[in-house]
């Protein structure tokens, strides 16, 4: 699935950066596909954070663009960062969802919720694209396996 659905859509994306690029300093760049599903999952995290500063948080999307609008360098450094350092934002939301109480301790019992429903909003797609990448790679690593496993399964269920 993810190969068929997800990687068109990420070329799709990537293809005119890449063709730039090269247009620009003559060269000849090509993403392999691992770098492609990194930037894909990446790009799941931002607009999932995207998605969470908005939905979580009173205000919505007025109050998300206007941090934007005032701080555009720091939106841009988050945009970069989650995208290209994803694993690390993934770290750094877990860590803010577990702990908020203790990271936030001059906000209210209200605010922490909104942070905590903002973190969960941002995390549970990115969750999902990594399961889905990994499945994929073990089917493309794994054919043998993935065969085995499928007839195993068919000869249970025709026990029953």
């Amino acid at each position: 699935w993810w190969a068929v659905t997800a990687r068109p859509v990420v070329s799709y994306i990537f293809e005119p950066l890449v063709l730039l690029v090269n247009s620009l300093f003559k060269l000849e760049l090509a993403f392999p596909d691992a770098l492609k599903d990194y930037l894909a999952v990446g790009i799941v995290l931002f607009l999932s954070r995207w998605r969470g500063a908005t939905g979580g948080w009173e205000g919505g999307v007025r109050s998300a663009s206007k941090k934007i609008i005032r701080h555009p360098f720091a939106a841009l450094a988050l945009l970069v960062r989650t995208v290209f350092i994803w694993p690390f934002e993934v770290i750094v939301l877990l860590r803010n969802f577990i702990f908020a109480e203790h990271i936030f301790q001059d906000r209210t019992t209200k605010e922490i919720k909104m942070i905590r429903a903002s973190h969960l909003i941002s995390l549970l797609p990115v969750f999902y694209a990594v399961i889905l990448v990994a499945l994929n790679w073990i089917v493309a690593i794994f054919p043998d396996f993935i065969h085995q496993a499928r007839y195993q399964v068919s000869l249970l269920l025709r026990k029953r």
